[in-house]
């Protein structure tokens, strides 16, 4: 039909990103599925003719763009508790802002729905927007029920030269040390990341790296669980069904790059008989 995408994308529960996914590409192909299901005698099609749908349908799948986004930064191998903490209280304030501008008239937050009432030049209707803002208020409140506010970290943890010192804490020496050296200030400012540099600092002050370390070791999400499973159903097959899996596995999910040319240097070669 000279449409855009050639391919039908199936949702399916076991990957849940393919949800938004599959609304983004009913709303881009929503004319191309109007006119399959009138030929096929399909009585859904006329929900292509209702403006509300359409509308509704322009935002779901901006709704669910936006989660998708927000469910892909968390993914990783080097994604703290700390980083999940950010990025779900950066989405909290951000439907804040959705919340706001939709009550103002604004759909700029949401390019399909903005897009679309631009292109037929018609205003946002009153109950398309109180429902918006409806579902905004549920979602809201949905992840504040699901993940807490509380902080997952000491407060030094990410900046521990811009932070107030608690003389009660048991580190409180240490980083009242650590915050007047010029040395450690020049080394975390010079950091790769976070971990490596509290790693660094474990034989000049064990309190310090042993709780900040602890923020690192947690499993921030079920990434790392899962990419586990897709190396396993990999290397172990149906053809490979008794293969004793543990080095391959340990070699797979670790981010240590084997040294394949010095290994096959030191390895002796087999000479003919």
């Amino acid at each position: 039909m000279g449409a855009q995408h050639v391919g039908l994308l199936f949702y399916t529960k076991v990957c849940w990103l393919s949800r938004g996914k599959c609304l983004s590409r009913l709303y881009e192909l929503r004319l191309e599925t109007e006119i399959f299901l009138r030929e096929n005698e399909n009585n859904l099609h006329v929900h292509f003719d209702n403006e509300e749908f359409v509308m509704m349908l322009a935002y779901l799948a901006d709704i669910f763009g936006r989660l998708n986004e927000m469910n892909q930064s968390l993914q990783g191998h080097d994604v703290t508790v700390s980083d999940v903490q950010d990025k779900l209280a950066g989405l909290s304030a951000r439907m804040g802002v959705w919340q706001a501008r939709i009550e103002a008239g604004s759909t700029a937050s949401f390019p399909f729905l903005d897009e679309h009432l631009q292109t037929q030049r018609i205003e946002l209707p009153i109950g398309i927007k109180d429902c918006i803002i409806g579902h905004l208020d549920i979602l809201s409140a949905a992840f504040k029920s699901y993940f807490d506010d509380a902080p997952l970290d000491v407060p030094w943890h990410r900046d521990p030269f811009n932070t107030e010192i608690e003389p009660t804490e048991d580190e409180a020496e240490e980083l009242a040390e650590l915050k007047v050296s010029k040395a450690m200030k020049l080394a975390f400012s010079n950091r790769e990341d976070l971990s490596s540099f509290w790693l660094s600092v474990q034989d000049a002050y064990p309190l310090l790296s042993k709780k900040a370390s602890e923020m690192h070791v947690q499993f921030a999400t079920i990434y790392l669980c899962e990419s586990g499973f897709s190396d396993l159903a990999t290397i172990k097959t149906k053809s490979r069904n008794r293969l004793d899996v543990g080095n391959n596995i340990r070699l797979a999910v670790s981010k240590t790059e084997p040294d394949i040319r010095g290994l096959v240097t030191r390895a002796q070669q087999q000479v003919s008989h």
